[in-house]
């Protein structure tokens, strides 16, 4: 049942989404980033990957961008929130640490996939490199849709965090 899976405002966007017929980057306030003029027109394509495309020193290096703190501080309440530990301290922390909150908190990777993949659009589009279509494989889905102006970067973590509630309903426990 969806009601498990998405919280009210976002079953409540599809809907309206459907009912209206539109985009739901127009149904939304999606602040777009200044990018620098495109250099590539009519033929680039984002393929975001999904579970187990994290890696960490690739998310170390992308939260130390200036442009990445809103994604992180967007996210640490819905983590915190979520899982009981915090995505700060993953980005800060030695290896031997972090290979300890990772164990600990197998799902905390799961939103790591997706910062990575909204801070290397971001990247990508402060280069001028712009995407004419995007498309993505399970987290890769909502980062998809959340760089075509679908969802805010809020709602794309919102829509995570309920997606590893729902799993973990019905998987149990992971570790």
């Amino acid at each position: 049942e969806l009601a498990a899976v998405f919280p009210d405002e976002v079953r409540a966007l599809g809907k309206r989404i459907a009912r209206e017929r539109r985009d739901g980057g127009s149904l939304v306030d999606v602040e777009r980033p200044a990018t620098a003029a495109p250099k590539f027109t009519g033929n680039t394509v984002f393929s975001f990957p999904g579970q187990g495309a994290f890696e960490l020193n690739l998310f170390r290096e992308l939260s130390r961008d200036v442009d990445a703190q809103d994604l992180l501080a967007a996210a640490e309440p819905v983590v915190q929130e979520t899982l009981g530990v915090s995505l700060r301290r993953l980005v800060e922390a030695g290896d031997a640490e972090s290979a300890q909150l990772l164990a600990a908190s197998p799902d905390l990777d799961q939103f790591g996939i997706i910062l990575i993949e909204l801070m290397l659009a971001r990247r990508l589009a402060a280069k001028g490199i712009v995407p004419d279509a995007v498309i993505g494989h399970s987290f890769g889905e909502i980062a998809a849709l959340c760089v075509a102006g679908c969802f805010t970067p809020e709602v794309a973590l919102r829509v995570v965090a309920e997606r590893v509630r729902a799993l973990r309903q019905v998987a149990g426990p992971v570790g």
